[in-house]
């Protein structure tokens, strides 16, 4: 009988042994999954609190500065070539107010050409337009990868060369991009940096610059912005 006992003893500490061996690996699973937890999510708390003290920062800073004569000679230099993308998120509500003062600020500091890429159906062709002295255009989806593939076959089936001159040539030719590369290129897209698919055969010396939305730029930002390329050293592969 005692030994009885003493099996059915033995028998009760192996399976609280096993069950304890079950429960600790549980116990270490969840509490490192809510430490990873806690700690993306401290992450993006103290990243939105970033993002908005500098667009406050910003804002507020666009109350008291102007952009005038002045302002261009304060930079080392300037891009002549603005290109800006507009997200497929952002695109869906363009406050075109924004993009008439991007207009302004352009004009105002001798900026030549302004290039607007978007995903918006609606929104207005300025192709072959010179507005407020500085010539714009609209792109769109069909001005970027495919429009490279078409460019190569088009060249092949002429028989001709394929070098980067006739790329650029047949391009401008049926108006899939009609400026210079631009120098400065501004994607309003969220947190992803992504081009969007913006024309990846203009960009290659082009200094990128990532924004929450265009709805959110101002004066200050947009100073600031070209600040930052006025710094920027290009060597060019050199």
């Amino acid at each position: 009988m005692k030994e009885k006992n003493l099996h059915s003893f033995d028998s009760i500490d192996s399976i609280a042994v096993i069950d304890e061996d079950r429960t600790m690996p549980s116990i270490v699973n969840f509490v490192c999954r809510l430490m990873l937890i806690l700690s993306h999510s401290l992450f993006w708390l103290l990243k939105l609190t970033n993002i908005y003290f500098i667009n406050l920062y910003h804002h507020l800073r666009s109350h008291w500065i102007n952009i005038d004569s002045q302002t261009k000679s304060n930079l080392s230099r300037v891009p002549m070539n603005l290109a800006i993308c507009i997200g497929l998120e952002d695109s869906k509500i363009i406050d075109m107010n924004i993009i008439g003062q991007l207009l302004c600020w352009c004009q105002t500091l001798s900026i030549k050409t302004l290039t607007i890429y978007h995903y918006c159906d609606a929104f207005p062709e300025l192709n072959n337009n010179t507005l407020n002295g500085i010539e714009v255009q609209t792109i769109s989806l069909s001005s970027s990868h495919q429009s490279l593939i078409e460019s190569v076959r088009k060249i092949c089936q002429q028989k001709l060369p394929i070098t980067s001159e006739q790329i650029s040539q047949y391009l401008r030719q049926q108006g899939y991009y009609k400026f210079d590369d631009p120098d400065l290129l501004i994607c309003f897209n969220g947190d992803q940096r992504s081009l969007q698919a913006f024309p990846p055969w203009q960009i290659r010396l082009t200094e990128i610059v990532f924004l929450q939305s265009h709805r959110l730029l101002n004066k200050s930002q947009f100073l600031y912005i070209l600040k930052q390329f006025s710094r920027c050293e290009q060597r060019f592969g050199k």
